[in-house]
């Protein structure tokens, strides 16, 4: 089965995608479905799917700068654009990163279902062969430890750790992360991140730019994603935390 994430800022259109097609007999596998880009990031971290089904606008953030970013970060996933926008330039750009298929809404199913089947082929075409798993009581230390040394990788995620690091059923790893450590491998790579920001931010002898923050935690070269989640996580942007933390007049100014 492959896995595919929903992408829309309206919950009709999201349930929609997510009841309207049996996808289980196209071979897909819905793995999230996700209403803004902190979802979407955390949902790619922990879900490892193969294709993402988006949105082209949501709010403060668009499925065309989703698509550029994840092509950065050498994501392999393939994507397949759903708009409301009948506009030449959206596809355009659209075709510049290598997407295929820019569907209108509304669609019907026998349109998206063709689009899937393309994808799906793409995707098989390129997945390489699967490791067998053998699992290992001191498996989930090992995993932590590496998540420690490793967080500022803005190309990790529990596929890449199963696959290239524990030989292990992604699956697996997931069940076993969540229930030996309480939390979702997202959220325990978040929490390390942005405690390392915290840590950065309070700096009285170096002003780090906010971009140059995200980039040595993990984030990329997002800071919007970056001060997302750092609000979410703190409850202030980082210019914010940053003028709790350092004294009168000692501001950064970028």
């Amino acid at each position: 089965m492959l896995r595919m994430i929903i992408v829309d800022d309206e919950e009709i259109v999201r349930e929609s995608l997510r009841t309207l097609i049996d996808w289980n007999a196209y071979g897909i596998e819905i793995a999230a479905v996700c209403k803004n880009v902190l979802e979407v990031y955390d949902a790619i971290i922990d879900d490892y799917p193969d294709i993402i089904l988006t949105d082209i606008q949501m709010p403060g953030y668009s499925g065309l700068k989703l698509i550029e970013q994840l092509q950065q970060d050498q994501s392999r996933i393939e994507f397949i654009i759903l708009s409301g926008y009948d506009d030449f330039a959206y596809a355009r750009e659209a075709m510049k990163y290598g997407i295929r298929h820019y569907l209108l809404k509304p669609c019907n199913n026998d349109e998206l279902i063709a689009a899937i089947q393309d994808v799906s082929r793409a995707c098989y075409e390129r997945q390489p062969e699967k490791i067998p798993a053998h699992p290992s009581r001191s498996f989930i230390k090992h995993a932590l430890e590496y998540i420690d040394a490793h967080f500022t990788d803005s190309n990790l995620t529990l596929k890449k750790l199963a696959d290239t690091e524990l030989f292990l059923s992604v699956n697996y790893v997931s069940k076993q992360f969540q229930k030996d450590t309480g939390m979702k491998f997202s959220a325990y790579l978040n929490m390390r991140r942005m405690e390392q920001a915290k840590m950065l931010l309070s700096r009285v002898d170096e002003e780090l730019c906010i971009y140059e923050i995200a980039e040595m935690v993990g984030c990329g070269n997002n800071p919007q994603y970056f001060s997302q989640l750092f609000k979410k996580y703190t409850g202030y942007t980082p210019k914010q935390y940053r003028n709790l933390q350092l004294s009168a007049g000692g501001n950064a100014n970028c």
